[in-house]
């Protein structure tokens, strides 16, 4: 079960533009916990404060935001990131002793969105705020809009885990009641059968029922999990990535925000080419990179030597890169022919497959139908036909 919080977001809103203090608001939030990833709950209390009410301030003045960090026992998290997003701007800053970080963005005339998160990590919950107001002009108020719920970005995120690797994972989407899961394939190349991998996700552990593996030993890999879980990522295959553009990286190490600071070609073993962005972001060891709005750019993983970041048009084609085949031989015909499968039946998987209640199974990296027919890739679904 997902265990909620309470989050209280106290916000006196200081005047920038010179405008007065006129709003003060209590406000109570729930909060989405991830059990799969950590045990204490995290709380927020954010607060913005004039110091002197009535004062005048010059239109870009800085302004402070003061953010305590504590734990369920009302005791102060240390030396944690607290992350700030305000449109297309991120500070990051770590919580002091007491638990306090202070911020000072820059305002400006307009509407303006403060989305503080805490990521959590091995050992603490997540928690997450977002207040919304306007900047109207001089002489004028800022009014508050509204308090949002926990971020998209963190909903789409799961921890992939094997007996070998553990790393992130982005939910892409649905397929025929499954959760449909994107993450780097050094975390599931070396299992011997897919119960050997399961999905943490903001529900609890879930196991994997099937896995696909890139060809042109790319390495990406899809995990399914049976249900729907969390809510998928946005993927714009039309935009390509631009040096300087905003970022931000989502993996174990938490949110992290930054640049882009490049982007490049490279190739697999087998000579295919592809594209791969460069960041100033802490990326971790696997996860997504999504654009300052939001949309999955790119998948964190490994080219077998180091982490690299691979370009998410990757995916774009059916016909080339996306044809996910569940083997290592590099097959790219999206298609694979019915192979009876050898495997014990004591298996709960095994078993519904032998029965047909399932479409495919897989075995030692090969993907066999669970029914006469052929195993057709089309528009990034896979069915045995």
């Amino acid at each position: 079960m997902v265990s909620n919080n309470v989050l209280i977001a106290i916000a006196i809103i200081l005047v920038v533009s010179l405008g007065y203090l006129i709003y003060v608001s209590n406000t109570t939030q729930t909060i989405i916990q991830n059990p799969g990833q950590n045990n204490t709950i995290t709380q927020l209390s954010t607060r913005l404060e004039l110091p002197e009410q009535n004062q005048t301030y010059i239109l870009e003045e800085s302004l402070t935001l003061k953010i305590k960090l504590i734990d369920s026992n009302n005791n102060p998290v240390p030396d944690a990131f607290v992350i700030l997003f305000d449109s297309n701007k991120a500070y990051q800053e770590k919580t002091n002793q007491d638990g306090f970080v202070l911020f000072t963005p820059i305002m400006e005339v307009g509407n303006h969105t403060f989305e503080i998160n805490y990521v959590g990590n091995q050992s603490y919950k997540p928690s997450n705020s977002t207040i919304s107001f306007e900047v109207i002009s001089s002489q004028t108020e800022l009014q508050l809009i509204n308090y949002s719920s926990v971020s998209k970005l963190e909903r789409s995120m799961v921890i992939v885990r094997s007996p070998y690797a553990v790393g992130s994972g982005v939910i892409v989407g649905y397929e025929n009641g499954k959760t449909k899961i994107l993450t780097s394939k050094f975390i599931v190349d070396k299992v011997q059968n897919v119960s050997q991998v399961t999905v943490s996700t903001n529900d609890g552990e879930v196991p994997a029922v099937a896995i696909l593996f890139a060809p042109n030993n790319l390495s990406l890999a899809f995990v399914y999990i049976g249900g729907i879980y969390g809510s998928p990522a946005t993927i714009d295959y039309s935009t390509a990535p631009v040096v300087g553009d905003v970022i931000v990286s989502l993996s174990l190490n938490g949110l992290s925000p930054g640049i882009i600071t490049g982007t490049n070609h490279t190739t697999t073993s087998t000579n295919y080419e592809y594209g791969i962005i460069t960041t100033d972001a802490d990326t971790g060891n696997g996860g997504g990179v999504f654009s300052d709005n939001e949309t999955l750019i790119g998948l964190v993983t490994s080219d077998g030597n180091d982490s690299i970041i691979i370009d998410i048009t990757v995916l774009e084609n059916s016909s080339n890169s996306t044809q996910f085949n569940g083997t290592n031989t590099g097959n790219t015909s999206g298609e694979i022919t019915f192979t009876p499968p050898q495997c014990d039946l004591s298996d709960p998987e095994c078993y519904a497959c032998s029965l047909g209640e399932i479409e495919y199974i897989i075995l030692n990296d090969i993907v066999s139908c669970c029914r006469p027919g052929i195993y057709h890739f089309v528009d990034g679904v896979w069915t045995c036909q």
